[in-house]
């Protein structure tokens, strides 16, 4: 396998090599935001416990849920959208998706935060944690805030701008939240769960206000109109079951460890779960500079040219899959006792979601391609069966034996949902994201 990445860096094409240039600046960002993830958790871990880190896992993870259907799918579709409009120097059309989508997005989103700080004590009692009330209700409030900079975060990454829409995307808010911490600490200002979540609220409203600037001086020397128009709903509504099931079927199991057993397990899971998804920021990477790259290529049917760069690109991240797998199988026990002696129980669910990892890295970017090239029925179909199998394995298997158990249940639907998807890109689009 060695000897076969050799041999494709050899004869890397115009269009890899125009990936992998984005891919440098954008993998910066993101390792600057993995290392302030990780710091964060571990000063957390070390402040709040188990308990209290499951507290804001579970008040992050509620919100996130919520926020992707205030969206509308609206993120997947700016970026296709606007790849377009920008490679036809169509400025006006641009203006359009962002402007109806912040108006749409937002407005929902604020009807849906309301409902939402009215229902946080009926939630916080079905899980049986009074301490997520407060949390949850703050973090609600913001909402609108996180919904219009994902808008424009996405506006970005279409026209290009690769690293500084995945700085604005979630990046920016982590190094902004591990600044807040080290001022509370400087100062002494006692930190609990409250206020974690007011930090965390703090440091999204600053985002916003970072990603309005840099969106405005993008438009400074451009004449556009803001024109706005309901049928944008029409044409996101498929993108919306796209990445509803999506977001659900990636915080299904930290859902279900919330309402079936305790806020303790769900921090122990958090952070085997960080680490064992850590390779996955290479994969996201990946998947943002390759998005209006797929959608160009496929439009002007350059089919052997989009083969040859996705398989380039697997290749390559097969290797970046591998790597933490072998740490975490030796070293992985002292790896987690840093964020404290409990957390050593979650070794286990560490190395099962690092094997549940390859599978997701190592079909590349088969989910992506069906996206990006029209299919996004079908991905959102397949997300739909992993969410129901999902939410069953999780069920019994967390009855049964509790983490562990929701870490077998999320990489078996894993392994399932990527081979569906890499089965449907080569069938419909012509495209085999498998370097093999």
């Amino acid at each position: 396998m060695i000897k076969q990445l050799k041999n494709k860096l050899k004869h890397l094409d115009e269009n890899t090599i125009d990936v992998f240039k984005k891919f440098i600046p954008t993998t910066m960002v993101k390792v600057g935001g993995v290392v302030f993830g990780f710091l964060i958790s571990l000063y957390l871990a070390n402040v709040l416990g188990a308990d209290g880190l499951g507290v804001i896992e579970l008040m992050n993870k509620i919100t996130a849920i919520v926020i992707v259907f205030c969206l509308l799918g609206v993120r997947q579709l700016i970026i296709k959208e606007v790849a377009i409009s920008y490679l036809k120097d169509n400025w006006e059309r641009i203006g359009y998706f962002i402007y109806t989508s912040i108006i749409i997005s937002g407005t929902i989103t604020f009807v849906v935060a309301l409902i939402l700080v009215f229902s946080a004590s009926f939630i916080s009692t079905a899980f049986s944690i009074s301490e997520l009330r407060t949390p949850l209700v703050i973090g609600s409030i913001v909402m609108v805030f996180q919904v219009v900079s994902q808008i424009l975060s996405s506006g970005i990454i279409g026209l290009k701008r690769i690293w500084q829409g995945s700085l604005i995307d979630q990046t920016l808010s982590l190094v902004l939240i591990g600044v807040l911490l080290l001022a509370f600490y400087v100062f002494k200002i006692n930190i609990d769960i409250v206020a974690t979540a007011i930090i965390y609220a703090i440091s999204r409203i600053i985002v916003l206000i970072c990603a309005s600037i840099y969106w405005k001086n993008i438009f400074l020397n451009k004449s556009y109109n803001l024109n706005f128009d309901f049928k944008l709903v029409k044409k996101s509504l498929p993108f919306l079951l796209l990445a509803a099931t999506g977001i659900i079927a990636s915080n299904i199991d930290s859902i279900m460890l919330g309402w079936l057993s305790t806020a303790k397990n769900v921090g122990l899971y958090a952070i085997a779960f960080r680490l064992a998804f850590l390779s996955v920021f290479f994969l996201n990477i990946t998947n943002a500079a390759l998005s209006p790259k797929i959608a160009e290529m496929y439009a002007n049917n350059k089919l052997k040219e989009l083969n040859k760069m996705v398989q380039n690109v697997t290749l390559g991240l097969w290797f970046v899959a591998l790597i933490p797998l072998i740490i975490f199988v030796f070293f992985g026990e002292y790896l987690l006792v840093l964020w404290g002696e409990e957390f050593r129980y979650a070794y286990w669910p560490l190395i099962i979601l690092s094997i549940g990892q390859l599978f997701n890295i190592g079909t590349g970017a088969a989910g992506l391609t069906l996206v990006m090239c029209g299919f996004e029925k079908i991905q959102a179909y397949i997300s739909m069966g992993v969410i129901f199998l999902n939410t069953i394995l999780n069920y019994f298997f967390i009855i049964s034996f509790d983490v562990t158990g929701a870490a077998i249940a999320t990489t078996i639907t894993l392994a399932i949902g990527n081979i569906a998807k890499l089965i449907f890109a080569k069938h419909k689009t012509g495209v085999y994201t498998l370097p093999i």
